[in-house]
């Protein structure tokens, strides 16, 4: 049953001038519950003309799209009037939530025409995945498969590789205690930087693309002038190493983990220590700011978590998940909810209003996490996999779980066939995961089926893989 004010914008009434269930009764036994769709790109010409069941959802409707024009479900996005329409909404639940609905509803000259739906396709850019592996950094077309770029030239064993916000650059760091810089279109190694004698722990690009933020093993920290290729702030923890480090999204501010019981935030107009975040009676693990960057997040192996006041220094909240040191905390993108994963393996998602743990996911053992992103209000999800090999009647072996935070339910598996899984993470938007396996194995997977979507061989090992997006100029490895 459809709402009144469905019925009504789409045209569907009982011819009595009638409205509520009877409405939609009549209407659904009139006109099959379906409309015309027509689907139109950004450019205003129509690339698809459908009839669509109002029980059938927005990603079986993209299946459908995909059959006219060739572009995966996972690349596109539809949006009604001003709207984005989640995947896994029915066609008419989409369209009774969207505002204004009319905007997006055109009926024939004639009063019992059936409603037109007119819908807007934006296709993102084709996807990619960035893999590093012992000494080199690869870049692979998801849709075919197909090596497009191998950045290699480093001497020991990649740490990190990660791409530009714009997607034109490379970034890599290595054991070798270099940092290179790498066009995408061509794979050529642009700015080789030397800062430190020791490895490098990590190397990230800043949220605008230009800086660069490297983490040595010694507790120095260097950030770079992508540009140019300068170092423009040197930072040291001079009572020991750091477990990781990121600047604020305005490059004002840097933000470490310290192994001395610390989180420290750095000035970057003047390099001085503005603020020491005590608290924690254990080395602090991980830290991340809040989205705007005014909270500090930290873990610790003394077994919390905990917020904190960047302004004032001042610990807010404490979160005890009493499973042993606390390896990484993430905070959901609107803040509300918090996500940690404790030495016994288990994933916990916490109320940040509250402290309680709203549910517990996993079983014991070594089960790294993430939060998924999702469109619009689609709650928060959750994607672990387990570190260690299990048994070969294990029915959980090589398999990523997905999990609903609000209901602590499983919602999907990603079955690597047996492979222990070794490393795990989600695109931007949340429509894909990947699994990178023991030997080397990447499998891409649609979140809103459960389905393989492709699977990346020869990748060398890789130990760290992401989605990148593949700009026309990166044309494959010949």
């Amino acid at each position: 049953i459809f709402s009144p004010t469905m019925i009504a914008a789409l045209g569907l009434t009982d011819g009595h001038g009638g409205d509520g269930g009877s409405s939609a009764s009549s209407a659904c036994e009139e006109h099959g519950c379906a409309v015309d769709i027509s689907v139109v790109a950004l450019s205003g010409s129509e690339v698809a003309r459908l009839r669509s069941e109002l029980g059938a959802t927005v990603w079986q409707l993209q299946g459908r799209i995909c059959g006219v024009t060739s572009v995966h479900p996972s690349r596109q996005r539809l949006l009604l009037a001003d709207a984005l329409l989640r995947p896994d909404d029915t066609l008419g639940d989409a369209l009774a939530d969207a505002a204004p609905l009319r905007d997006g509803v055109r009926t024939g000259d004639a009063p019992s025409a059936d409603p037109l739906v007119v819908l807007s396709l934006v296709v993102l850019p084709p996807m990619g995945v960035l893999t590093a592996s012992s000494g080199s950094a690869c870049m692979w077309d998801v849709a075919t498969g197909r090596l497009l770029r191998k950045f290699d030239g480093h001497k020991g064993w990649l740490t990190s590789a990660e791409c530009s916000p714009d997607g034109e650059a490379i970034l890599t760091a290595s054991s070798d205690g270099a940092m290179r810089l790498w066009n995408v279109s061509t794979g050529e190694c642009c700015k080789t930087l030397w800062g430190h004698h020791g490895a490098v722990v990590s190397a990230k690009f800043s949220a605008d693309g230009e800086l660069a933020l490297t983490v040595y093993g010694d507790g120095t920290i260097k950030v770079w002038n992508v540009c140019s290729g300068c170092c423009v702030r040197t930072l040291a923890n001079q009572t020991g190493a750091l477990g990781s480090a990121a600047l604020s999204t305005d490059n004002t501010q840097v933000l470490a983990a310290c192994f001395d019981w610390t989180a420290k935030v750095w000035r970057m107009d003047t390099g001085d220590c503005a603020k020491v975040l005590r608290g924690h009676g254990g080395s602090v693990s991980s830290a991340a700011w809040s989205a705007d960057c005014k909270l500090a997040l930290t873990s610790s192996y003394d077994g919390t978590a905990r917020m904190w006041e960047v302004a004032t220094g001042a610990c807010i909240k404490v979160f005890d998940p009493n499973g042993g040191p606390v390896l990484s905390a993430q905070l959901s993108a609107l803040g509300t909810e918090l996500l940690t994963w404790t030495c016994d393996g288990l994933t916990r998602v916490w109320n940040v209003d509250t402290c309680e743990c709203a549910c517990t996911l996993g079983e014991d053992g070594a089960a790294p996490s993430m939060i998924v992103p999702t469109v619009g209000d689609g709650g928060t999800l959750v994607l672990t996999f387990s570190l260690i090999a299990a048994a070969d009647d294990d029915e959980d072996r090589g398999v990523a779980h997905l999990w609903d935070a609000d209901s602590g339910e499983c919602v999907r598996l990603f079955d690597h066939a047996g492979q222990r899984i070794t490393f795990a993470s989600s695109s931007a938007d949340g429509t894909s995961v990947l699994t990178v396996a023991e030997d080397g194995t990447i499998k891409v997977w649609a979140v809103q089926t459960g389905e393989c979507i492709s699977t990346l061989n020869g990748t060398g090992h890789a130990h760290r893989a992401g989605f990148v997006p593949i700009r026309a100029a990166a044309s494959p490895r010949r």
